[in-house]
């Protein structure tokens, strides 16, 4: 058999049958396609039964919901072709996707081809727009990642590729099994392009991309913290590849620099695609991890110099990164509100004591105790009604006479009138905030290193 398609299905009935339905009726019949349910809870089962009840072609794996990486590597396992194909099953082909993408490995001997794409929108005017994502790239030309190290920023678009399966399964180069749909092609996409000794591109666009689809990873706020995981794989895969001694020890050390650079280019990505309230603490969750990659140097040529400086900004002022490139900055709308500059952030935090009623600490630790005595200090202890941790344990019930309530049980009375100030390092602000923000809670003030230094230093001699 030539080609196996691979089609990872969750709770997507509302496009599945149009992409099976592609698939159908491509123009390179030597093929199959597997489609693995991955617990769909939908309508999905039922289309994907009428599919392999009707063409034989189509094979189905019905399974518990273990995640989209599990679910691919489940279906490469099964695969029975020469050549490995992925369509997301809210996409779909072109008629001729795998007959070009197939004629191509097979003319140019290569470990993988890539084609280029259309982004589809539903209701749009023009609803599929060619993306040319591959064109400062020599098209139906055999070259390497070693000699071209610039293809590893290319888009990852596992879904409009074809990889030689033995090639995947000699280099070890599977999908990480982590819950859910969360950026796993980050890492495959690394693997792929660290393994192949040849590969080539194509010009013709083979898939729709549907980006549409409010149920995407894309477009989930929870799954932000996703993409480090993806980043950790790609770091975890070199080390292993240098233990068993895969790769050559100066194509490692380029990996390790490129590795590092596409990690500077997700958090980038990452960072642009949040919303205001968000982009500060992404930004300081990773400031560490940007710090390691500054320091590692500039060695790969992948880098250019606009990245370089911007790499430089976002670890020596972190602070004036965010105000020049935050969204909506200024925004009184926004109710997150991470302070900036020492006399900002001073009157920021003293305004908004004044103006609220109500205020509780989020953080029973030693910057939670810190802001609290600053706000006894700023007589407003009365308005203080309490402070709130994330789990009971290691925590007291009462902290200096004020109540240490556990979320979610203080839920409901943080809803709409009180100040939440969370008061904790601000690696952890993001995960709060968002379980703040869930839980319906208007108002929430992050405190950053400035306002928390200008605390310290306005408490010393009361602790």
């Amino acid at each position: 058999m030539k080609v196996s398609v691979i089609v990872p299905v969750y709770n997507t009935a509302k496009y599945l049958k149009q992409c099976l339905q592609s698939l159908s009726v491509q123009t390179l019949k030597d093929i199959e396609i597997i489609c693995v349910n991955d617990g769909s809870t939908d309508s999905s089962r039922q289309i994907i039964d009428h599919f392999t009840a009707s063409d034989h072609r189509f094979k189905a794996i019905h399974k518990s919901n273990t995640g989209y990486g599990h679910s691919v590597n489940m279906g490469i396992r099964a695969a029975q072709g020469q050549y490995i194909g992925i369509v997301e099953s809210d996409d779909f082909a072109e008629p001729d996707m795998f007959r070009s993408l197939y004629n191509a490995a097979e003319k140019n001997r290569v470990d993988f081809v890539k084609g280029n794409y259309n982004t589809y929108r539903e209701n749009a005017a023009c609803p599929a727009v060619f993306e040319d994502m591959l064109g400062k790239f020599p098209y139906h030309t055999v070259f390497s990642p070693q000699d071209n190290p610039g293809i590893f920023g290319v888009h990852p678009s596992v879904w409009a590729s074809l990889y030689r399966k033995s090639f995947l399964e000699e280099n070890d180069i599977w999908f990480q099994e982590t819950p859910g749909a969360s950026y796993q092609d980050i890492a495959f996409a690394f693997k792929v392009n660290a393994g192949a000794k040849r590969l080539c591109f194509i010009e013709e666009a083979v898939l729709n991309y549907r980006v549409d689809n409010a149920g995407s990873s894309v477009h989930n706020p929870q799954k932000i913290f996703c993409v480090c995981d993806e980043l950790k794989e790609i770091e975890r895969y070199i080390r292993n590849r240098a233990g068993s001694r895969a790769y050559e020890a100066q194509w490692l050390r380029e990996l390790e620099q490129i590795a590092a650079w596409i990690k500077y280019r997700n958090y980038m990505w990452n960072y642009t695609r949040l919303s205001l309230p968000y982009q500060y603490t992404f930004l300081m969750k990773v400031q560490e991890e940007l710090k390691d990659i500054r320091n590692q140097g500039y060695e790969s040529q992948v880098w250019n110099e606009g990245e370089k400086e911007t790499l430089k900004q976002m670890v020596d002022n972190p602070d004036s990164f965010f105000v020049m490139t935050a969204k909506g900055y200024g925004d009184s709308r926004i109710s997150i509100i991470p302070v900036l500059n020492h006399s900002f952030s001073v009157r920021c935090f003293q305004q908004l004591v004044a103006q609220f009623g109500r205020i509780y600490l989020y953080g029973a630790g030693r910057i939670g105790q810190r802001v609290w005595t600053c706000l006894k200090l700023m007589d407003a202890a009365d308005k203080v009604k309490g402070f709130i941790v994330s789990e009971a344990e290691k925590n007291p019930e009462q902290l200096d006479g004020k109540h240490v309530f556990v979320f979610p049980e203080i839920q409901k009375q943080i809803v709409e009138d009180a100040l939440v100030i969370v008061a904790v390092h601000s690696r952890h602000h993001y995960e709060i905030a968002l379980k703040l923000q869930t839980g319906g809670c208007k108002n929430i003030l992050l405190i950053d290193e400035k306002i928390k230094s200008w605390i310290y230093e306005n408490t010393d001699a009361a602790v």
